[in-house]
């Protein structure tokens, strides 16, 4: 088995950071969308071996109405000290998952893997 090939683009959502434009949740799946493409057609990565992560504003697009349609597994990483987001978000997220893996709750902690 080969090892795996890590490629990741970085950006800023709309209306964050370097980039233009207004925040808005569909300015969000738009950005997201644009990445997801890059990842397929420029660097012809296959669908199947994208992994989708979202932190703090990038896990807004997982909100409760939409993640009941998620068709694969999903890992939530919430800490249980969150102010932005609530600890109980994560768990009612997880528990909608059809399909999903332990969550990894970090007791204590603010934002899980911020700089």
């Amino acid at each position: 088995m080969a090892a795996p090939t890590l490629v990741g683009p970085g950006y800023d959502y709309s209306g964050y950071g370097q980039s233009p434009g207004k925040p808005s949740e569909h300015n969000t799946y738009a950005d997201i969308e644009v990445a997801y493409k890059w990842l397929v057609d420029t660097c012809a990565v296959k669908p199947e071996d994208i992994i989708l992560y979202g932190q703090s504003v990038g896990s807004g697009p997982t909100n409760i109405d939409k993640i009941p349609a998620v068709k694969c597994s999903v890992l939530i990483i919430h800490g249980t000290a969150d102010e932005v987001v609530d600890f109980s978000h994560g768990k009612k997220l997880w528990g909608l998952c059809k399909e999903k893996y332990e969550p990894l709750w970090l007791n204590g902690v603010e934002k899980p893997l911020s700089q």
